[in-house]
C-alpha cells in the first residue's frame, strides 16, 4: 500500500478541516491526529521509495545492498503494522472530519431558525406595541369623554351632595339619603346590611350609600351573583349563604336561575312563581345559614345603622330571631307585599309592620313594595326631636 492511494481523500478533508477551524476555532486533539497522519504517510513512504547514495565504489554498493537488506527487514516487520495505524488513523480523520461537517450544518440550520425567530418576535412586539398605541389612545380619548362628563355635573366618585340618583326600585334609597341627612349622620361612616342583595346596582337599595363612602355586608343566596357582587362592591363584605334563625344548617334553597331576587327556601313559593310565570327556572342547591348576630360578630363588628330584608317570604321569622336589645338597627327596610307577577295595588302584608312596631319602631315610609322604619328608641332620634314617641302617639311624626 502506498500513500498515493489517499492523498487526494486526505487533501479533500485537510480543506474541510481548515473551513472547520475558520467555523469553530483550533483544536488541539484534531491538529496532533493531523501530524500523526502526515508522519505516518511518511514511514509508509520510506518503505517504497528510491534507495541513493553518494559514494561510488564498491564501498557505494555495499552502502546500498546494507540500506536495501535494512528496508526489507523493516517492511517485514514494521510496515503491516503503519498500514493498519496509517488506514485507522485515515479513517479516524474522515470520521471527525464527517462529524463536524455534520456540527456545521446543524449550526448552520439552527441559526438559521433562530433568526427566523426572531424575526416573527420582531413582528409579533411591532403588533403588540400596534395594539398599545390603540388602546392607549382609546383610554386617553375615555378620560377626556369622563373629564367632560364631571365636568357636566355628574357624579361618579363619592359623593354626599344632595344630588340623588336612585338604584332602588322605588327610590327607598333616596328617602333613606334624605332621613340620614335630616339627622345629620355622616353617611361615608355609616355601616349596612343587605340580606338578599340580589344585584350589585342594580334595584339595591345599599348601592347609592356605598357610592358615598358607606360599607357593610351583602348576604346573597344566588351564587350565580356572587361574582358581580364582588368585583362592584370590592369594600363590602360579600357572604354567600342562606339567612336564617338558626345558624350552621345545611339548607335546601330554590334559586332562580333566569330570573333575579326570586330565589326562596319556600316550595310552594317557587311553585306559585313558575305557574304564573312558565318561563322561569328553579335549581335546588343546598347552603350553610347564617343568623343576624352572627354576622354582626362575625363580618361586621357593630350594630348596622341601615338593616335591608329582602328573602322572599322569611323576613319575619328573621325579625323574630333578631336582639333588638342588643342590636337596633336605626332604619329598617323590610319588603311588605305578596309576590304577584303584575303590579301589586292595594295589597300589604302587616305582620312585619305591627312586630316590629311592638319592638319600637315606626312606619316613616310605604313606596308601594317596601316599608321603610324607623327605630324611636334610637338615641340619634331622642336627642334631636325629644317628643318623636309621643307624637307618632298622636299622629304628627314630622322630622
Amino acid at each position: 500500500m502506498t500513500s498515493s492511494i489517499n492523498n487526494e481523500k486526505i487533501q479533500q478533508y485537510s480543506h474541510k478541516l481548515s473551513q472547520y477551524y475558520a467555523s469553530f476555532g483550533s483544536n488541539k486533539a484534531i491538529d496532533a491526529q493531523k501530524s500523526l497522519q502526515m508522519a505516518l504517510e511518511s514511514l509508509v513512504d520510506s518503505f517504497d521509495g528510491v534507495l541513493v547514495t553518494h559514494r561510488k565504489g564498491i564501498i557505494g554498493k555495499i552502502n546500498i545492498f546494507v540500506k536495501r537488506t535494512i528496508r526489507k527487514l523493516m517492511r517485514f516487520l514494521l510496515k503491516p503494522y503503519a498500514e493498519k495505524i496509517y488506514l485507522f488513523q485515515t479513517k479516524s480523520l474522515e470520521t471527525v472530519g464527517k462529524v463536524l461537517e455534520l456540527l456545521l450544518e446543524q449550526a448552520t440550520a439552527y441559526d438559521s431558525k433562530l433568526t427566523e425567530q426572531a424575526t416573527a418576535y420582531d413582528i409579533k412586539i411591532a403588533e403588540r406595541d400596534a395594539v398599545i398605541a390603540q388602546f392607549s389612545d382609546m383610554l386617553s380619548q375615555h378620560n377626556h369623554k369622563l373629564h367632560l362628563i364631571e365636568q357636566a355635573g355628574f357624579i361618579f366618585e363619592a359623593d354626599n351632595s344632595d344630588e340623588i340618583l336612585s338604584y332602588s326600585k322605588s327610590g327607598e334609597d333616596a328617602i333613606i339619603l334624605y332621613i340620614l341627612r335630616h339627622l345629620h349622620i355622616d353617611i361615608s361612616k355609616v355601616k349596612y346590611l343587605d340580606l338578599g342583595a340580589s344585584h350589585a346596582k342594580s334595584l339595591s337599595n345599599s348601592y347609592a350609600l356605598y357610592r358615598r363612602g358607606a360599607s357593610g355586608v351583602l348576604v346573597e343566596a344566588n351564587p350565580r351573583l356572587i361574582p358581580e357582587l364582588k368585583f362592584f362592591r370590592n369594600r363590602d363584605v360579600i357572604i354567600n349563604k342562606i339567612v336564617s334563625d338558626i345558624s350552621g344548617e345545611m339548607l335546601q334553597i330554590n334559586i332562580s336561575d333566569n330570573a333575579d331576587g326570586l330565589s326562596t327556601l319556600i316550595d310552594e313559593s317557587a311553585a306559585n312563581v313558575v305557574e304564573s310565570l312558565d318561563w322561569v327556572e328553579f335549581t335546588k342547591t343546598e347552603l350553610t345559614t347564617v343568623t343576624y348576630e352572627e354576622i354582626i360578630d362575625l363580618y361586621l363588628g357593630e350594630t348596622p345603622q341601615i338593616l335591608n330584608i329582602d328573602i322572599e317570604g322569611i323576613e319575619l321569622q328573621i325579625l323574630k330571631s333578631m336582639n333588638f336589645s342588643l342590636n337596633r338597627p336605626l332604619i329598617i327596610i323590610v319588603e311588605t307585599i305578596p309576590w304577584r307577577p303584575h303590579l301589586v295595588v292595594g295589597e300589604k302584608e302587616e305582620p312585619c309592620i305591627r312586630y316590629l312596631c311592638e319592638q319600637g319602631y315606626v312606619e316613616y315610609a310605604f313606596t308601594g313594595i317596601n316599608s321603610i322604619m324607623i327605630d324611636t328608641k334610637n338615641p340619634i332620634i331622642t336627642e334631636l326631636y325629644p317628643r318623636f314617641a309621643e307624637d307618632i302617639v298622636y299622629g304628627s311624626n314630622e322630622i
